[in-house]
């Protein structure tokens, strides 16, 4: 997180912070958000949303975030009247949802001793596909978010064995970027794609990998299911 020393000229109660994600689809992403404090403040946490979005075509898809990427906070309101009125637990409790999706259990908030916390659902359509389909719900929430702001990524694959692959990643200018070995040739270009954003980090800034095939087709909606053996023809 970086935090503005001052709050914004409009509004002495907000102020602008930002957020880099660590893991999961939004990783590599810079969100640009507002800590609003509301105006009985202390005795009511701040909110955070975010107010600039990659493109204008940017949509956040996560089970814990609306459409404008805010967060239940019904459970941060109850540990505040706990005892713990500090600002940085927001921060906290706001990362842990982002990067931690696993839906319906109880997390750790760092700075937050002995107590457990459960994050509420406010994106039905994403907690289902999260069930359902995780390495779909991964490349829909990735391309959903970053939009036009991707750089492709080539594929090259050979067999390594039997039912396996050697799957060799090039940017644009040719230069191998990584490489994974062992690869179920029953494995979904959805996961691939997972890997490959989550192995080989793209450069800095709101970007992520666009996955390039063989027959140059871009890596999408219409094909993300299909299993590596029939996609890349190996």
């Amino acid at each position: 997180w970086t935090i503005a020393p001052s709050a914004s000229a409009s509004n002495s109660f907000e102020f602008p912070v930002e957020f880099r994600p660590s893991r999961g689809p939004f990783n590599g992403a810079s969100w640009s958000m507002c800590m609003c404090f509301p105006r009985n403040y202390p005795f009511k946490p701040p909110q955070l949303k975010l107010v600039v979005f990659p493109s204008v075509d940017t949509k956040v898809f996560h089970p814990f975030l609306d459409l404008e990427g805010k967060l239940c906070f019904c459970f941060l309101e109850y540990l505040w009247a706990q005892g713990y009125p500090t600002f940085a637990l927001a921060l906290a409790s706001y990362r842990v949802a982002v990067e931690d999706t696993e839906s319906g259990c109880q997390k750790q908030v760092p700075g937050v001793k002995n107590t457990l916390t459960r994050f509420c659902a406010v994106n039905n359509a994403a907690e289902f596909m999260y069930r359902e389909d995780r390495d779909s719900w991964f490349f829909f929430a990735q391309t959903g978010f970053f939009g036009s702001n991707v750089l492709p990524l080539s594929i090259y694959a050979s067999r390594d064995g039997p039912e396996t692959a050697r799957i060799e990643f090039t940017n644009l200018a040719g230069r191998t970027v990584g490489s994974l070995e062992r690869v179920p040739l029953t494995s979904r270009l959805s996961d691939l794609h997972r890997r490959a954003v989550e192995q080989f980090p793209a450069p800095s800034g709101s970007y992520t990998w666009r996955l390039v095939l063989p027959d140059g087709h871009i890596v999408d909606d219409t094909n993300f299911r299909l299993p590596l053996a029939r996609s890349l023809d190996i």
